[in-house]
Order: C-alpha cells, then sequence, then structure tokens
C-alpha cells in the first residue's frame, strides 16, 4: 500500500514538474490564442516552483549552443604597497550542493548588477572581509578571468583538442574596502 502511495506521489511530482517546465518554456513573444491564455494564466501558477527550483534560466531546451566562456575571480588585498591574493571563486569555491545556484547568484551580483547597481557588487566581495577577518578599510580588488571555448563548426580531430590551448584575458571588476564595523 505504502509502495503504491510512493510510486503516484512520484509519477505526479514528475508529470507537475514536466508541466510547470513546459509552461515556462513558452516563448515570450508568441501571441498565438493559446500561448496568451497559458502566460495569463498558467505562467502565474507555475512561476514559484519555477524560481523555488532554480528552474528559471531559460535555456534553450535542446541547448545548440552550449556555454562557451570559462571563468574564475580572485580577490585580493592591498598590504605593503603590493597586491596579495586572499581567494579564488570558481563553482568549486561553493559547497556541491549549493554549487550552481550561488555561483550564478554571485556571478549575477559581480557582474551583471555591477553594470547598473555597483553596491550589490561590492557588498558581495565585501563578505570576503567578515571571511577573511580582514580589518576595517582594507582594500580589495575583484579581479574576474576568462577564456572562450571556440565554436567550432565542423568536428575537429582529438589531435588539434590535444594542441589547442586557451586565451585567458583578465579584467579588473572593480576595488573597493572592507566596511567599517
Amino acid at each position: 500500500m505504502h509502495r503504491r502511495i510512493l510510486q503516484a506521489a512520484i509519477v505526479a511530482f514528475s508529470i507537475w514538474h514536466m508541466f510547470c517546465v513546459l509552461v515556462f518554456s513558452l516563448p515570450r513573444e508568441a501571441q498565438d490564442p493559446v500561448s496568451r491564455w497559458s502566460r495569463t494564466h498558467l505562467v502565474p501558477l507555475t512561476t514559484p516552483y519555477m524560481w523555488m527550483t532554480s528552474q528559471w534560466q531559460l535555456w534553450n531546451l535542446f541547448a545548440p549552443e552550449p556555454m562557451r566562456r570559462v571563468t574564475y575571480y580572485t580577490v585580493d588585498r592591498f598590504d605593503q604597497g603590493t597586491w596579495k591574493h586572499i581567494v579564488t571563486l570558481n563553482p568549486s569555491s561553493f559547497p556541491w550542493w549549493r554549487r550552481h545556484t550561488q555561483y550564478k547568484l554571485f556571478v549575477n551580483a559581480v557582474e551583471e548588477w555591477n553594470k547598473t547597481n555597483r553596491p550589490v557588487g561590492e557588498r558581495v566581495i565585501q563578505q570576503v572581509c567578515v571571511t577573511e577577518k580582514l580589518p576595517p578599510h582594507t582594500a580589495l580588488r575583484l579581479t574576474y578571468t576568462y577564456t572562450i571555448i571556440p565554436q567550432i563548426m565542423k568536428p575537429e580531430t582529438s589531435a588539434w583538442w590535444n594542441v589547442w590551448r586557451p586565451e585567458w584575458f583578465s579584467h579588473t571588476a572593480f576595488i573597493t574596502r572592507c566596511p567599517s564595523l
């Protein structure tokens, strides 16, 4: 009896999840009557679940163009006339169960929000002051280093990939200070 209830719950959840992904993936620009009705009545019903489970990325479901940018961030402090490395932040810097969610939020805070709302990006970096127990007013620098994996129009041989090396670029995102206590 309990096994059947569990199986029914798994099936019901799977159907709910597929329904939510389908509804949330409807093209925003579609103007046919079914799409307009779905956006009006179904999207508000499924949106809380999609946000809560971090399904909101709106990736192309078939991913014909996967991410090609590889990025990591470094935070340095200014000490005795030179910048000294404190921490490197990349997906493996976060606990495995929160890795992608936390890293995506971090990237949004320091790159996307920094363009329009600099204090948000600075505040995220200032958290390093707490975790590393840095004194107030310590200068911090956030640098991001990235490479772009080439978009190959035809499959290359393993020999080509064996000699290919990434070209890394580095940029200072911003410099800030640890807040006063």
